[in-house]
């Protein structure tokens, strides 16, 4: 279960959100993957497509929804495991990740990290719909990488974490019981990732002790934190395991 009090209370244009800025990690749903011929792949798109492709290849399509509102299959208001429910037709502020749409390998911010191109970001009462061009293995030269997209191409993850800012109606939100009416999802970039479990697998929150220092990890034992390390081979894990050892 969530720790209580992990987010903090902002103004925008006159009006007080609950905020949590974090990674988000999802399982895909309605997750699909095609071989797609280049000369296919605009007719998919509704983002520009600002990188080559190479008449003749085929490219690894993959697809689904980042985000869900309704229960897939249902006309349900869909609850996720950060106590989220998006609510409204104009949820997911999509700006920024449309001006870039890299998709990264575990949220590495290096060029060597990138798995492939979002090709089109959708918000549909359903949720927000993506689709997504992998990079071909054979123009790929960072082994982790090719390692990623390989496994992906395959069809043996479809986890993805979205780093942005989360903005909560205040009043109808009621954080005690974990249930936190999502208004707005600023996305700012979108990751591959292998466990698309609980936050605490992948990604960070704010350290509500002193928002101003931004991101925070949560407290693990040593044991835990060399877990989280093996998982996501984030060395602020490693950091930890080998700090709380020595304060033992």
């Amino acid at each position: 279960m969530p720790e209580k009090n992990e987010y903090k209370i902002v103004e925008i244009e006159g009006r007080k959100f609950y905020e949590k800025s974090f990674s988000k990690v999802f399982a895909v749903s309605d997750y699909g993957r095609e071989v797609i011929a280049a000369e296919n792949v605009s007719r998919e798109a509704n983002l520009p497509i600002n990188f080559d492709l190479t008449p003749g290849v085929q490219y690894v399509m993959l697809k689904g929804f980042l985000n869900n509102k309704l229960i897939p299959g249902t006309a349900e208001p869909a609850k996720d495991s950060y106590g989220d429910i998006p609510t409204g037709s104009n949820v997911y502020d999509i700006e920024r990740l449309r001006s870039n749409p890299v998709a990264l390998v575990n949220h590495e911010n290096d060029a060597a990290g990138i798995a492939g191109n979002f090709i089109y970001l959708q918000e549909t009462a359903q949720g927000l719909q993506f689709k997504e061009i992998l990079r071909p293995l054979d123009e790929i030269f960072d082994e982790d990488t090719k390692d990623a997209v390989s496994a992906w191409g395959k069809g043996w993850g479809k986890a993805y974490s979205i780093g942005g800012r989360w903005l909560y109606d205040m009043e109808n939100s009621q954080p005690e019981n974990n249930t936190y009416i999502l208004v707005k999802a600023i996305l700012h970039e979108a990751s591959h990732v292998a466990i698309g479990a609980d936050k605490w697998a992948l990604s960070t929150v704010p350290d509500t002790a002193d928002s101003s220092q931004g991101k925070g990890a949560p407290s693990l034992t040593p044991e835990e934190a060399a877990e989280k390390f093996l998982e996501t081979r984030e060395t602020k894990y490693l950091d930890m395991a080998r700090s709380q050892s020595e304060g033992k």
